[in-house]
């Protein structure tokens, strides 16, 4: 299992929170900021599943970082048999929402 996402948009949350993994969470006390880097592997408490928490899209941190979104967003799909993409809701529908290239190039 495996999500992409908008930055700080609560992926490593949902997946602490569906599989019991421990990826780092978003602190409220120290603001908004990025907690995942890269792509982090988990199992699945009580289940042998692999859990795949990928780096934010569309981050204040990241200044030209398509191509690792890109790329990141294809390695998880080739490994992964579910990917769940976290949405922000106002963004869903629209012609230009913040990950639509993004949806484009997995999709």
């Amino acid at each position: 299992v495996g999500i992409i996402g908008g930055q700080s948009s609560g992926k490593s949350t949902l997946l602490n929170k569906m599989f019991g993994t421990r990826f780092d969470m978003m602190d409220s006390k120290t603001g908004r900021r990025q907690t995942t880097k890269g792509i982090w592997c988990g199992v699945a408490q009580g289940r042998s599943t692999l859990v795949l928490d990928v780096e934010g899209t569309d981050g204040r941190e990241k200044e030209d970082q398509k191509a690792f979104e890109g790329k990141s967003a294809l390695f998880c799909l080739a490994l992964t048999d579910v990917m769940m993409v976290n949405l922000w809701m106002h963004e869903v529908g629209r012609f230009n929402a913040a990950n639509r290239p993004l949806l484009k190039t997995v999709l």
